[in-house]
């Protein structure tokens, strides 16, 4: 009996270890919100379904884009840059002449 309730035990460790691989891969993918909430829902219908709403859930969580990497992955502006440099050799980070070349540069862009 002990036996049989161990097994029982490392079963249901790993059905909740295997539902939780889409929903952490969608938290460090940056998906949060209704469709991080959406993936948990799935993955976790996967035990009722066959597995069949888990494996969608796998999917989305690899394939589905952020709405936060679309502004992260912008470059600044050239006024952007023009601030940070500016701040850089407000306090002493940069020479007077990096701060010269640097900004020759953003302004040539």
């Amino acid at each position: 009996m002990g036996l049989l309730i161990l097994i029982f035990v490392i079963i249901l460790i790993f059905v909740f270890w295997l539902v939780q691989i889409p929903i952490n891969i969608a938290k460090n993918r940056g998906i949060t919100g209704s469709e991080l909430t959406t993936i948990a829902i799935l993955s976790w219908c996967g035990l009722l379904f066959y597995g069949i709403t888990w494996f969608i859930a796998l999917g989305l969580a690899l394939l589905w884009h952020s709405d936060d990497w679309i502004s992260k992955d912008e470059a600044p502006t050239d006024l952007e840059r023009l601030k940070q440099l500016s701040e850089l050799h407000k306090n002493k980070v940069i020479s007077d002449k990096e701060y010269k070349k640097l900004r020759k540069e953003i302004l040539a862009d």
